[in-house]
Order: structure tokens, then C-alpha cells, then sequence
């Protein structure tokens, strides 16, 4: 997928975008300000993966999402999400993933109760 995998010319290494992402957010801004940031990129990225060819989208944002602190989220939308991104990784075979975002849902949902 196209803009999900950056090359590095200083270290010559590969780097996924949502990775850089969110050290970009570490590094940069602290507190509650870099989980805002991260829950206004995750919306926007919700808003692109509508598609087959942008489902990554979807993938990066609930990855994101999974970051910030329970009580600033949904928690009922957000194990949804977690259900959504665990089917795309089923469809490619990422079983590890699929578990972990299957088990991220099950506990938003446990908390969210």
C-alpha cells in the first residue's frame, strides 16, 4: 500500500508511516495534547479507510487508538474498531494481530461495562 512504508536515507532502513506517526507525537508534544493529536489523526484516518484500497486506514487509526487512555475514548466505538481492523488482518493472514486486536476489543469491552 502505497505511504505506509517510508525509506530512511540517513540509516538506509524502512520505517511504516503510523510508526513515524506516533514517534513524531512522543518526541514532539506531551501530555494530553499528543493523545488529542493521535485521536484527531485516527478520526481522519477512520474517515479515508472507506475502501478495499484504504482499509490500512483503518488498521493505523485503531492501532493509534489503542494508545490512549481508556477514559478519553469510547469504549463501546472502540472495541468496534478493534472487531473491524482484527477482519482485515484475518483476510491477510495476520493471525498474531487478529488475536491481539480481538483480545484490545474484548477488554474495551469489559471496561466500557
Amino acid at each position: 500500500n502505497e505511504g505506509m512504508v517510508l525509506f530512511s536515507v540517513e540509516n538506509e532502513t524502512f520505517n511504516l508511516s503510523h510508526d513515524r506517526i506516533r514517534q513524531a507525537c512522543r518526541e514532539f508534544i506531551i501530555g494530553d495534547d499528543r493523545d488529542d493529536l493521535l485521536i484527531r489523526i485516527s478520526y481522519v484516518l477512520r474517515n479515508v479507510g472507506q475502501s478495499p484500497q484504504t482499509e490500512w486506514c483503518l488498521y493505523v487509526a485503531v492501532d493509534h487508538l489503542n494508545t490512549i487512555p481508556p477514559e478519553k475514548m469510547d469504549l463501546g466505538d472502540l472495541a468496534k474498531l478493534n472487531f473491524d481492523s482484527s477482519q482485515i488482518a484475518k483476510s491477510r493472514a495476520a493471525n498474531v494481530k487478529e488475536n491481539e486486536l480481538l483480545r484490545e476489543g474484548m477488554r474495551c469491552l469489559e471496561s466500557s461495562d
